[in-house]
């Protein structure tokens, strides 16, 4: 398990964006547990019914937590996307190791057409 591991940190390399997206994550991240705060703070204060404000309560939570794994998917969707290639490729699931190829050289791009990450074998 150490050799694969070793073999997916040779092969994975981190893109030029990524202190972009650790401070676009940790700002969403921010302004979700903010938003959070204030949302909560005017239901409790306005809302008189126990239950009604329950249920405010409960949806508002929901709904956050839905944007904020919406946002994050946005923010990391690139990254995702590599890293499940990398892996399908390792396991030789869709990459055409099962029809004996010797070498296979795989390249994805980030948006900007800058090679991102490179897979060789």
């Amino acid at each position: 398990m150490l050799e694969s591991l070793r073999k997916w940190l040779e092969f994975f390399s981190v893109s030029g964006s990524l202190p972009n997206m650790l401070i676009s994550t940790a700002i969403l991240i921010l302004v979700t547990i903010i938003l959070r705060w204030v949302i909560s703070r005017y239901i409790r204060r306005s809302v008189s019914s126990t239950e009604l404000r329950r249920r405010w309560l409960v949806q508002s939570r929901n709904g956050l937590l839905l944007l904020l794994l919406l946002g994050l998917l946005f923010i990391w969707g690139e990254e995702l996307r590599a890293l499940a290639l990398l892996y399908c490729c390792d396991r030789s699931c869709f990459c055409g190791g099962h029809q004996g190829a010797d070498s296979l050289r795989y390249r994805v791009y980030s948006k900007d057409r800058v090679p991102a990450l490179s897979i060789s074998w």
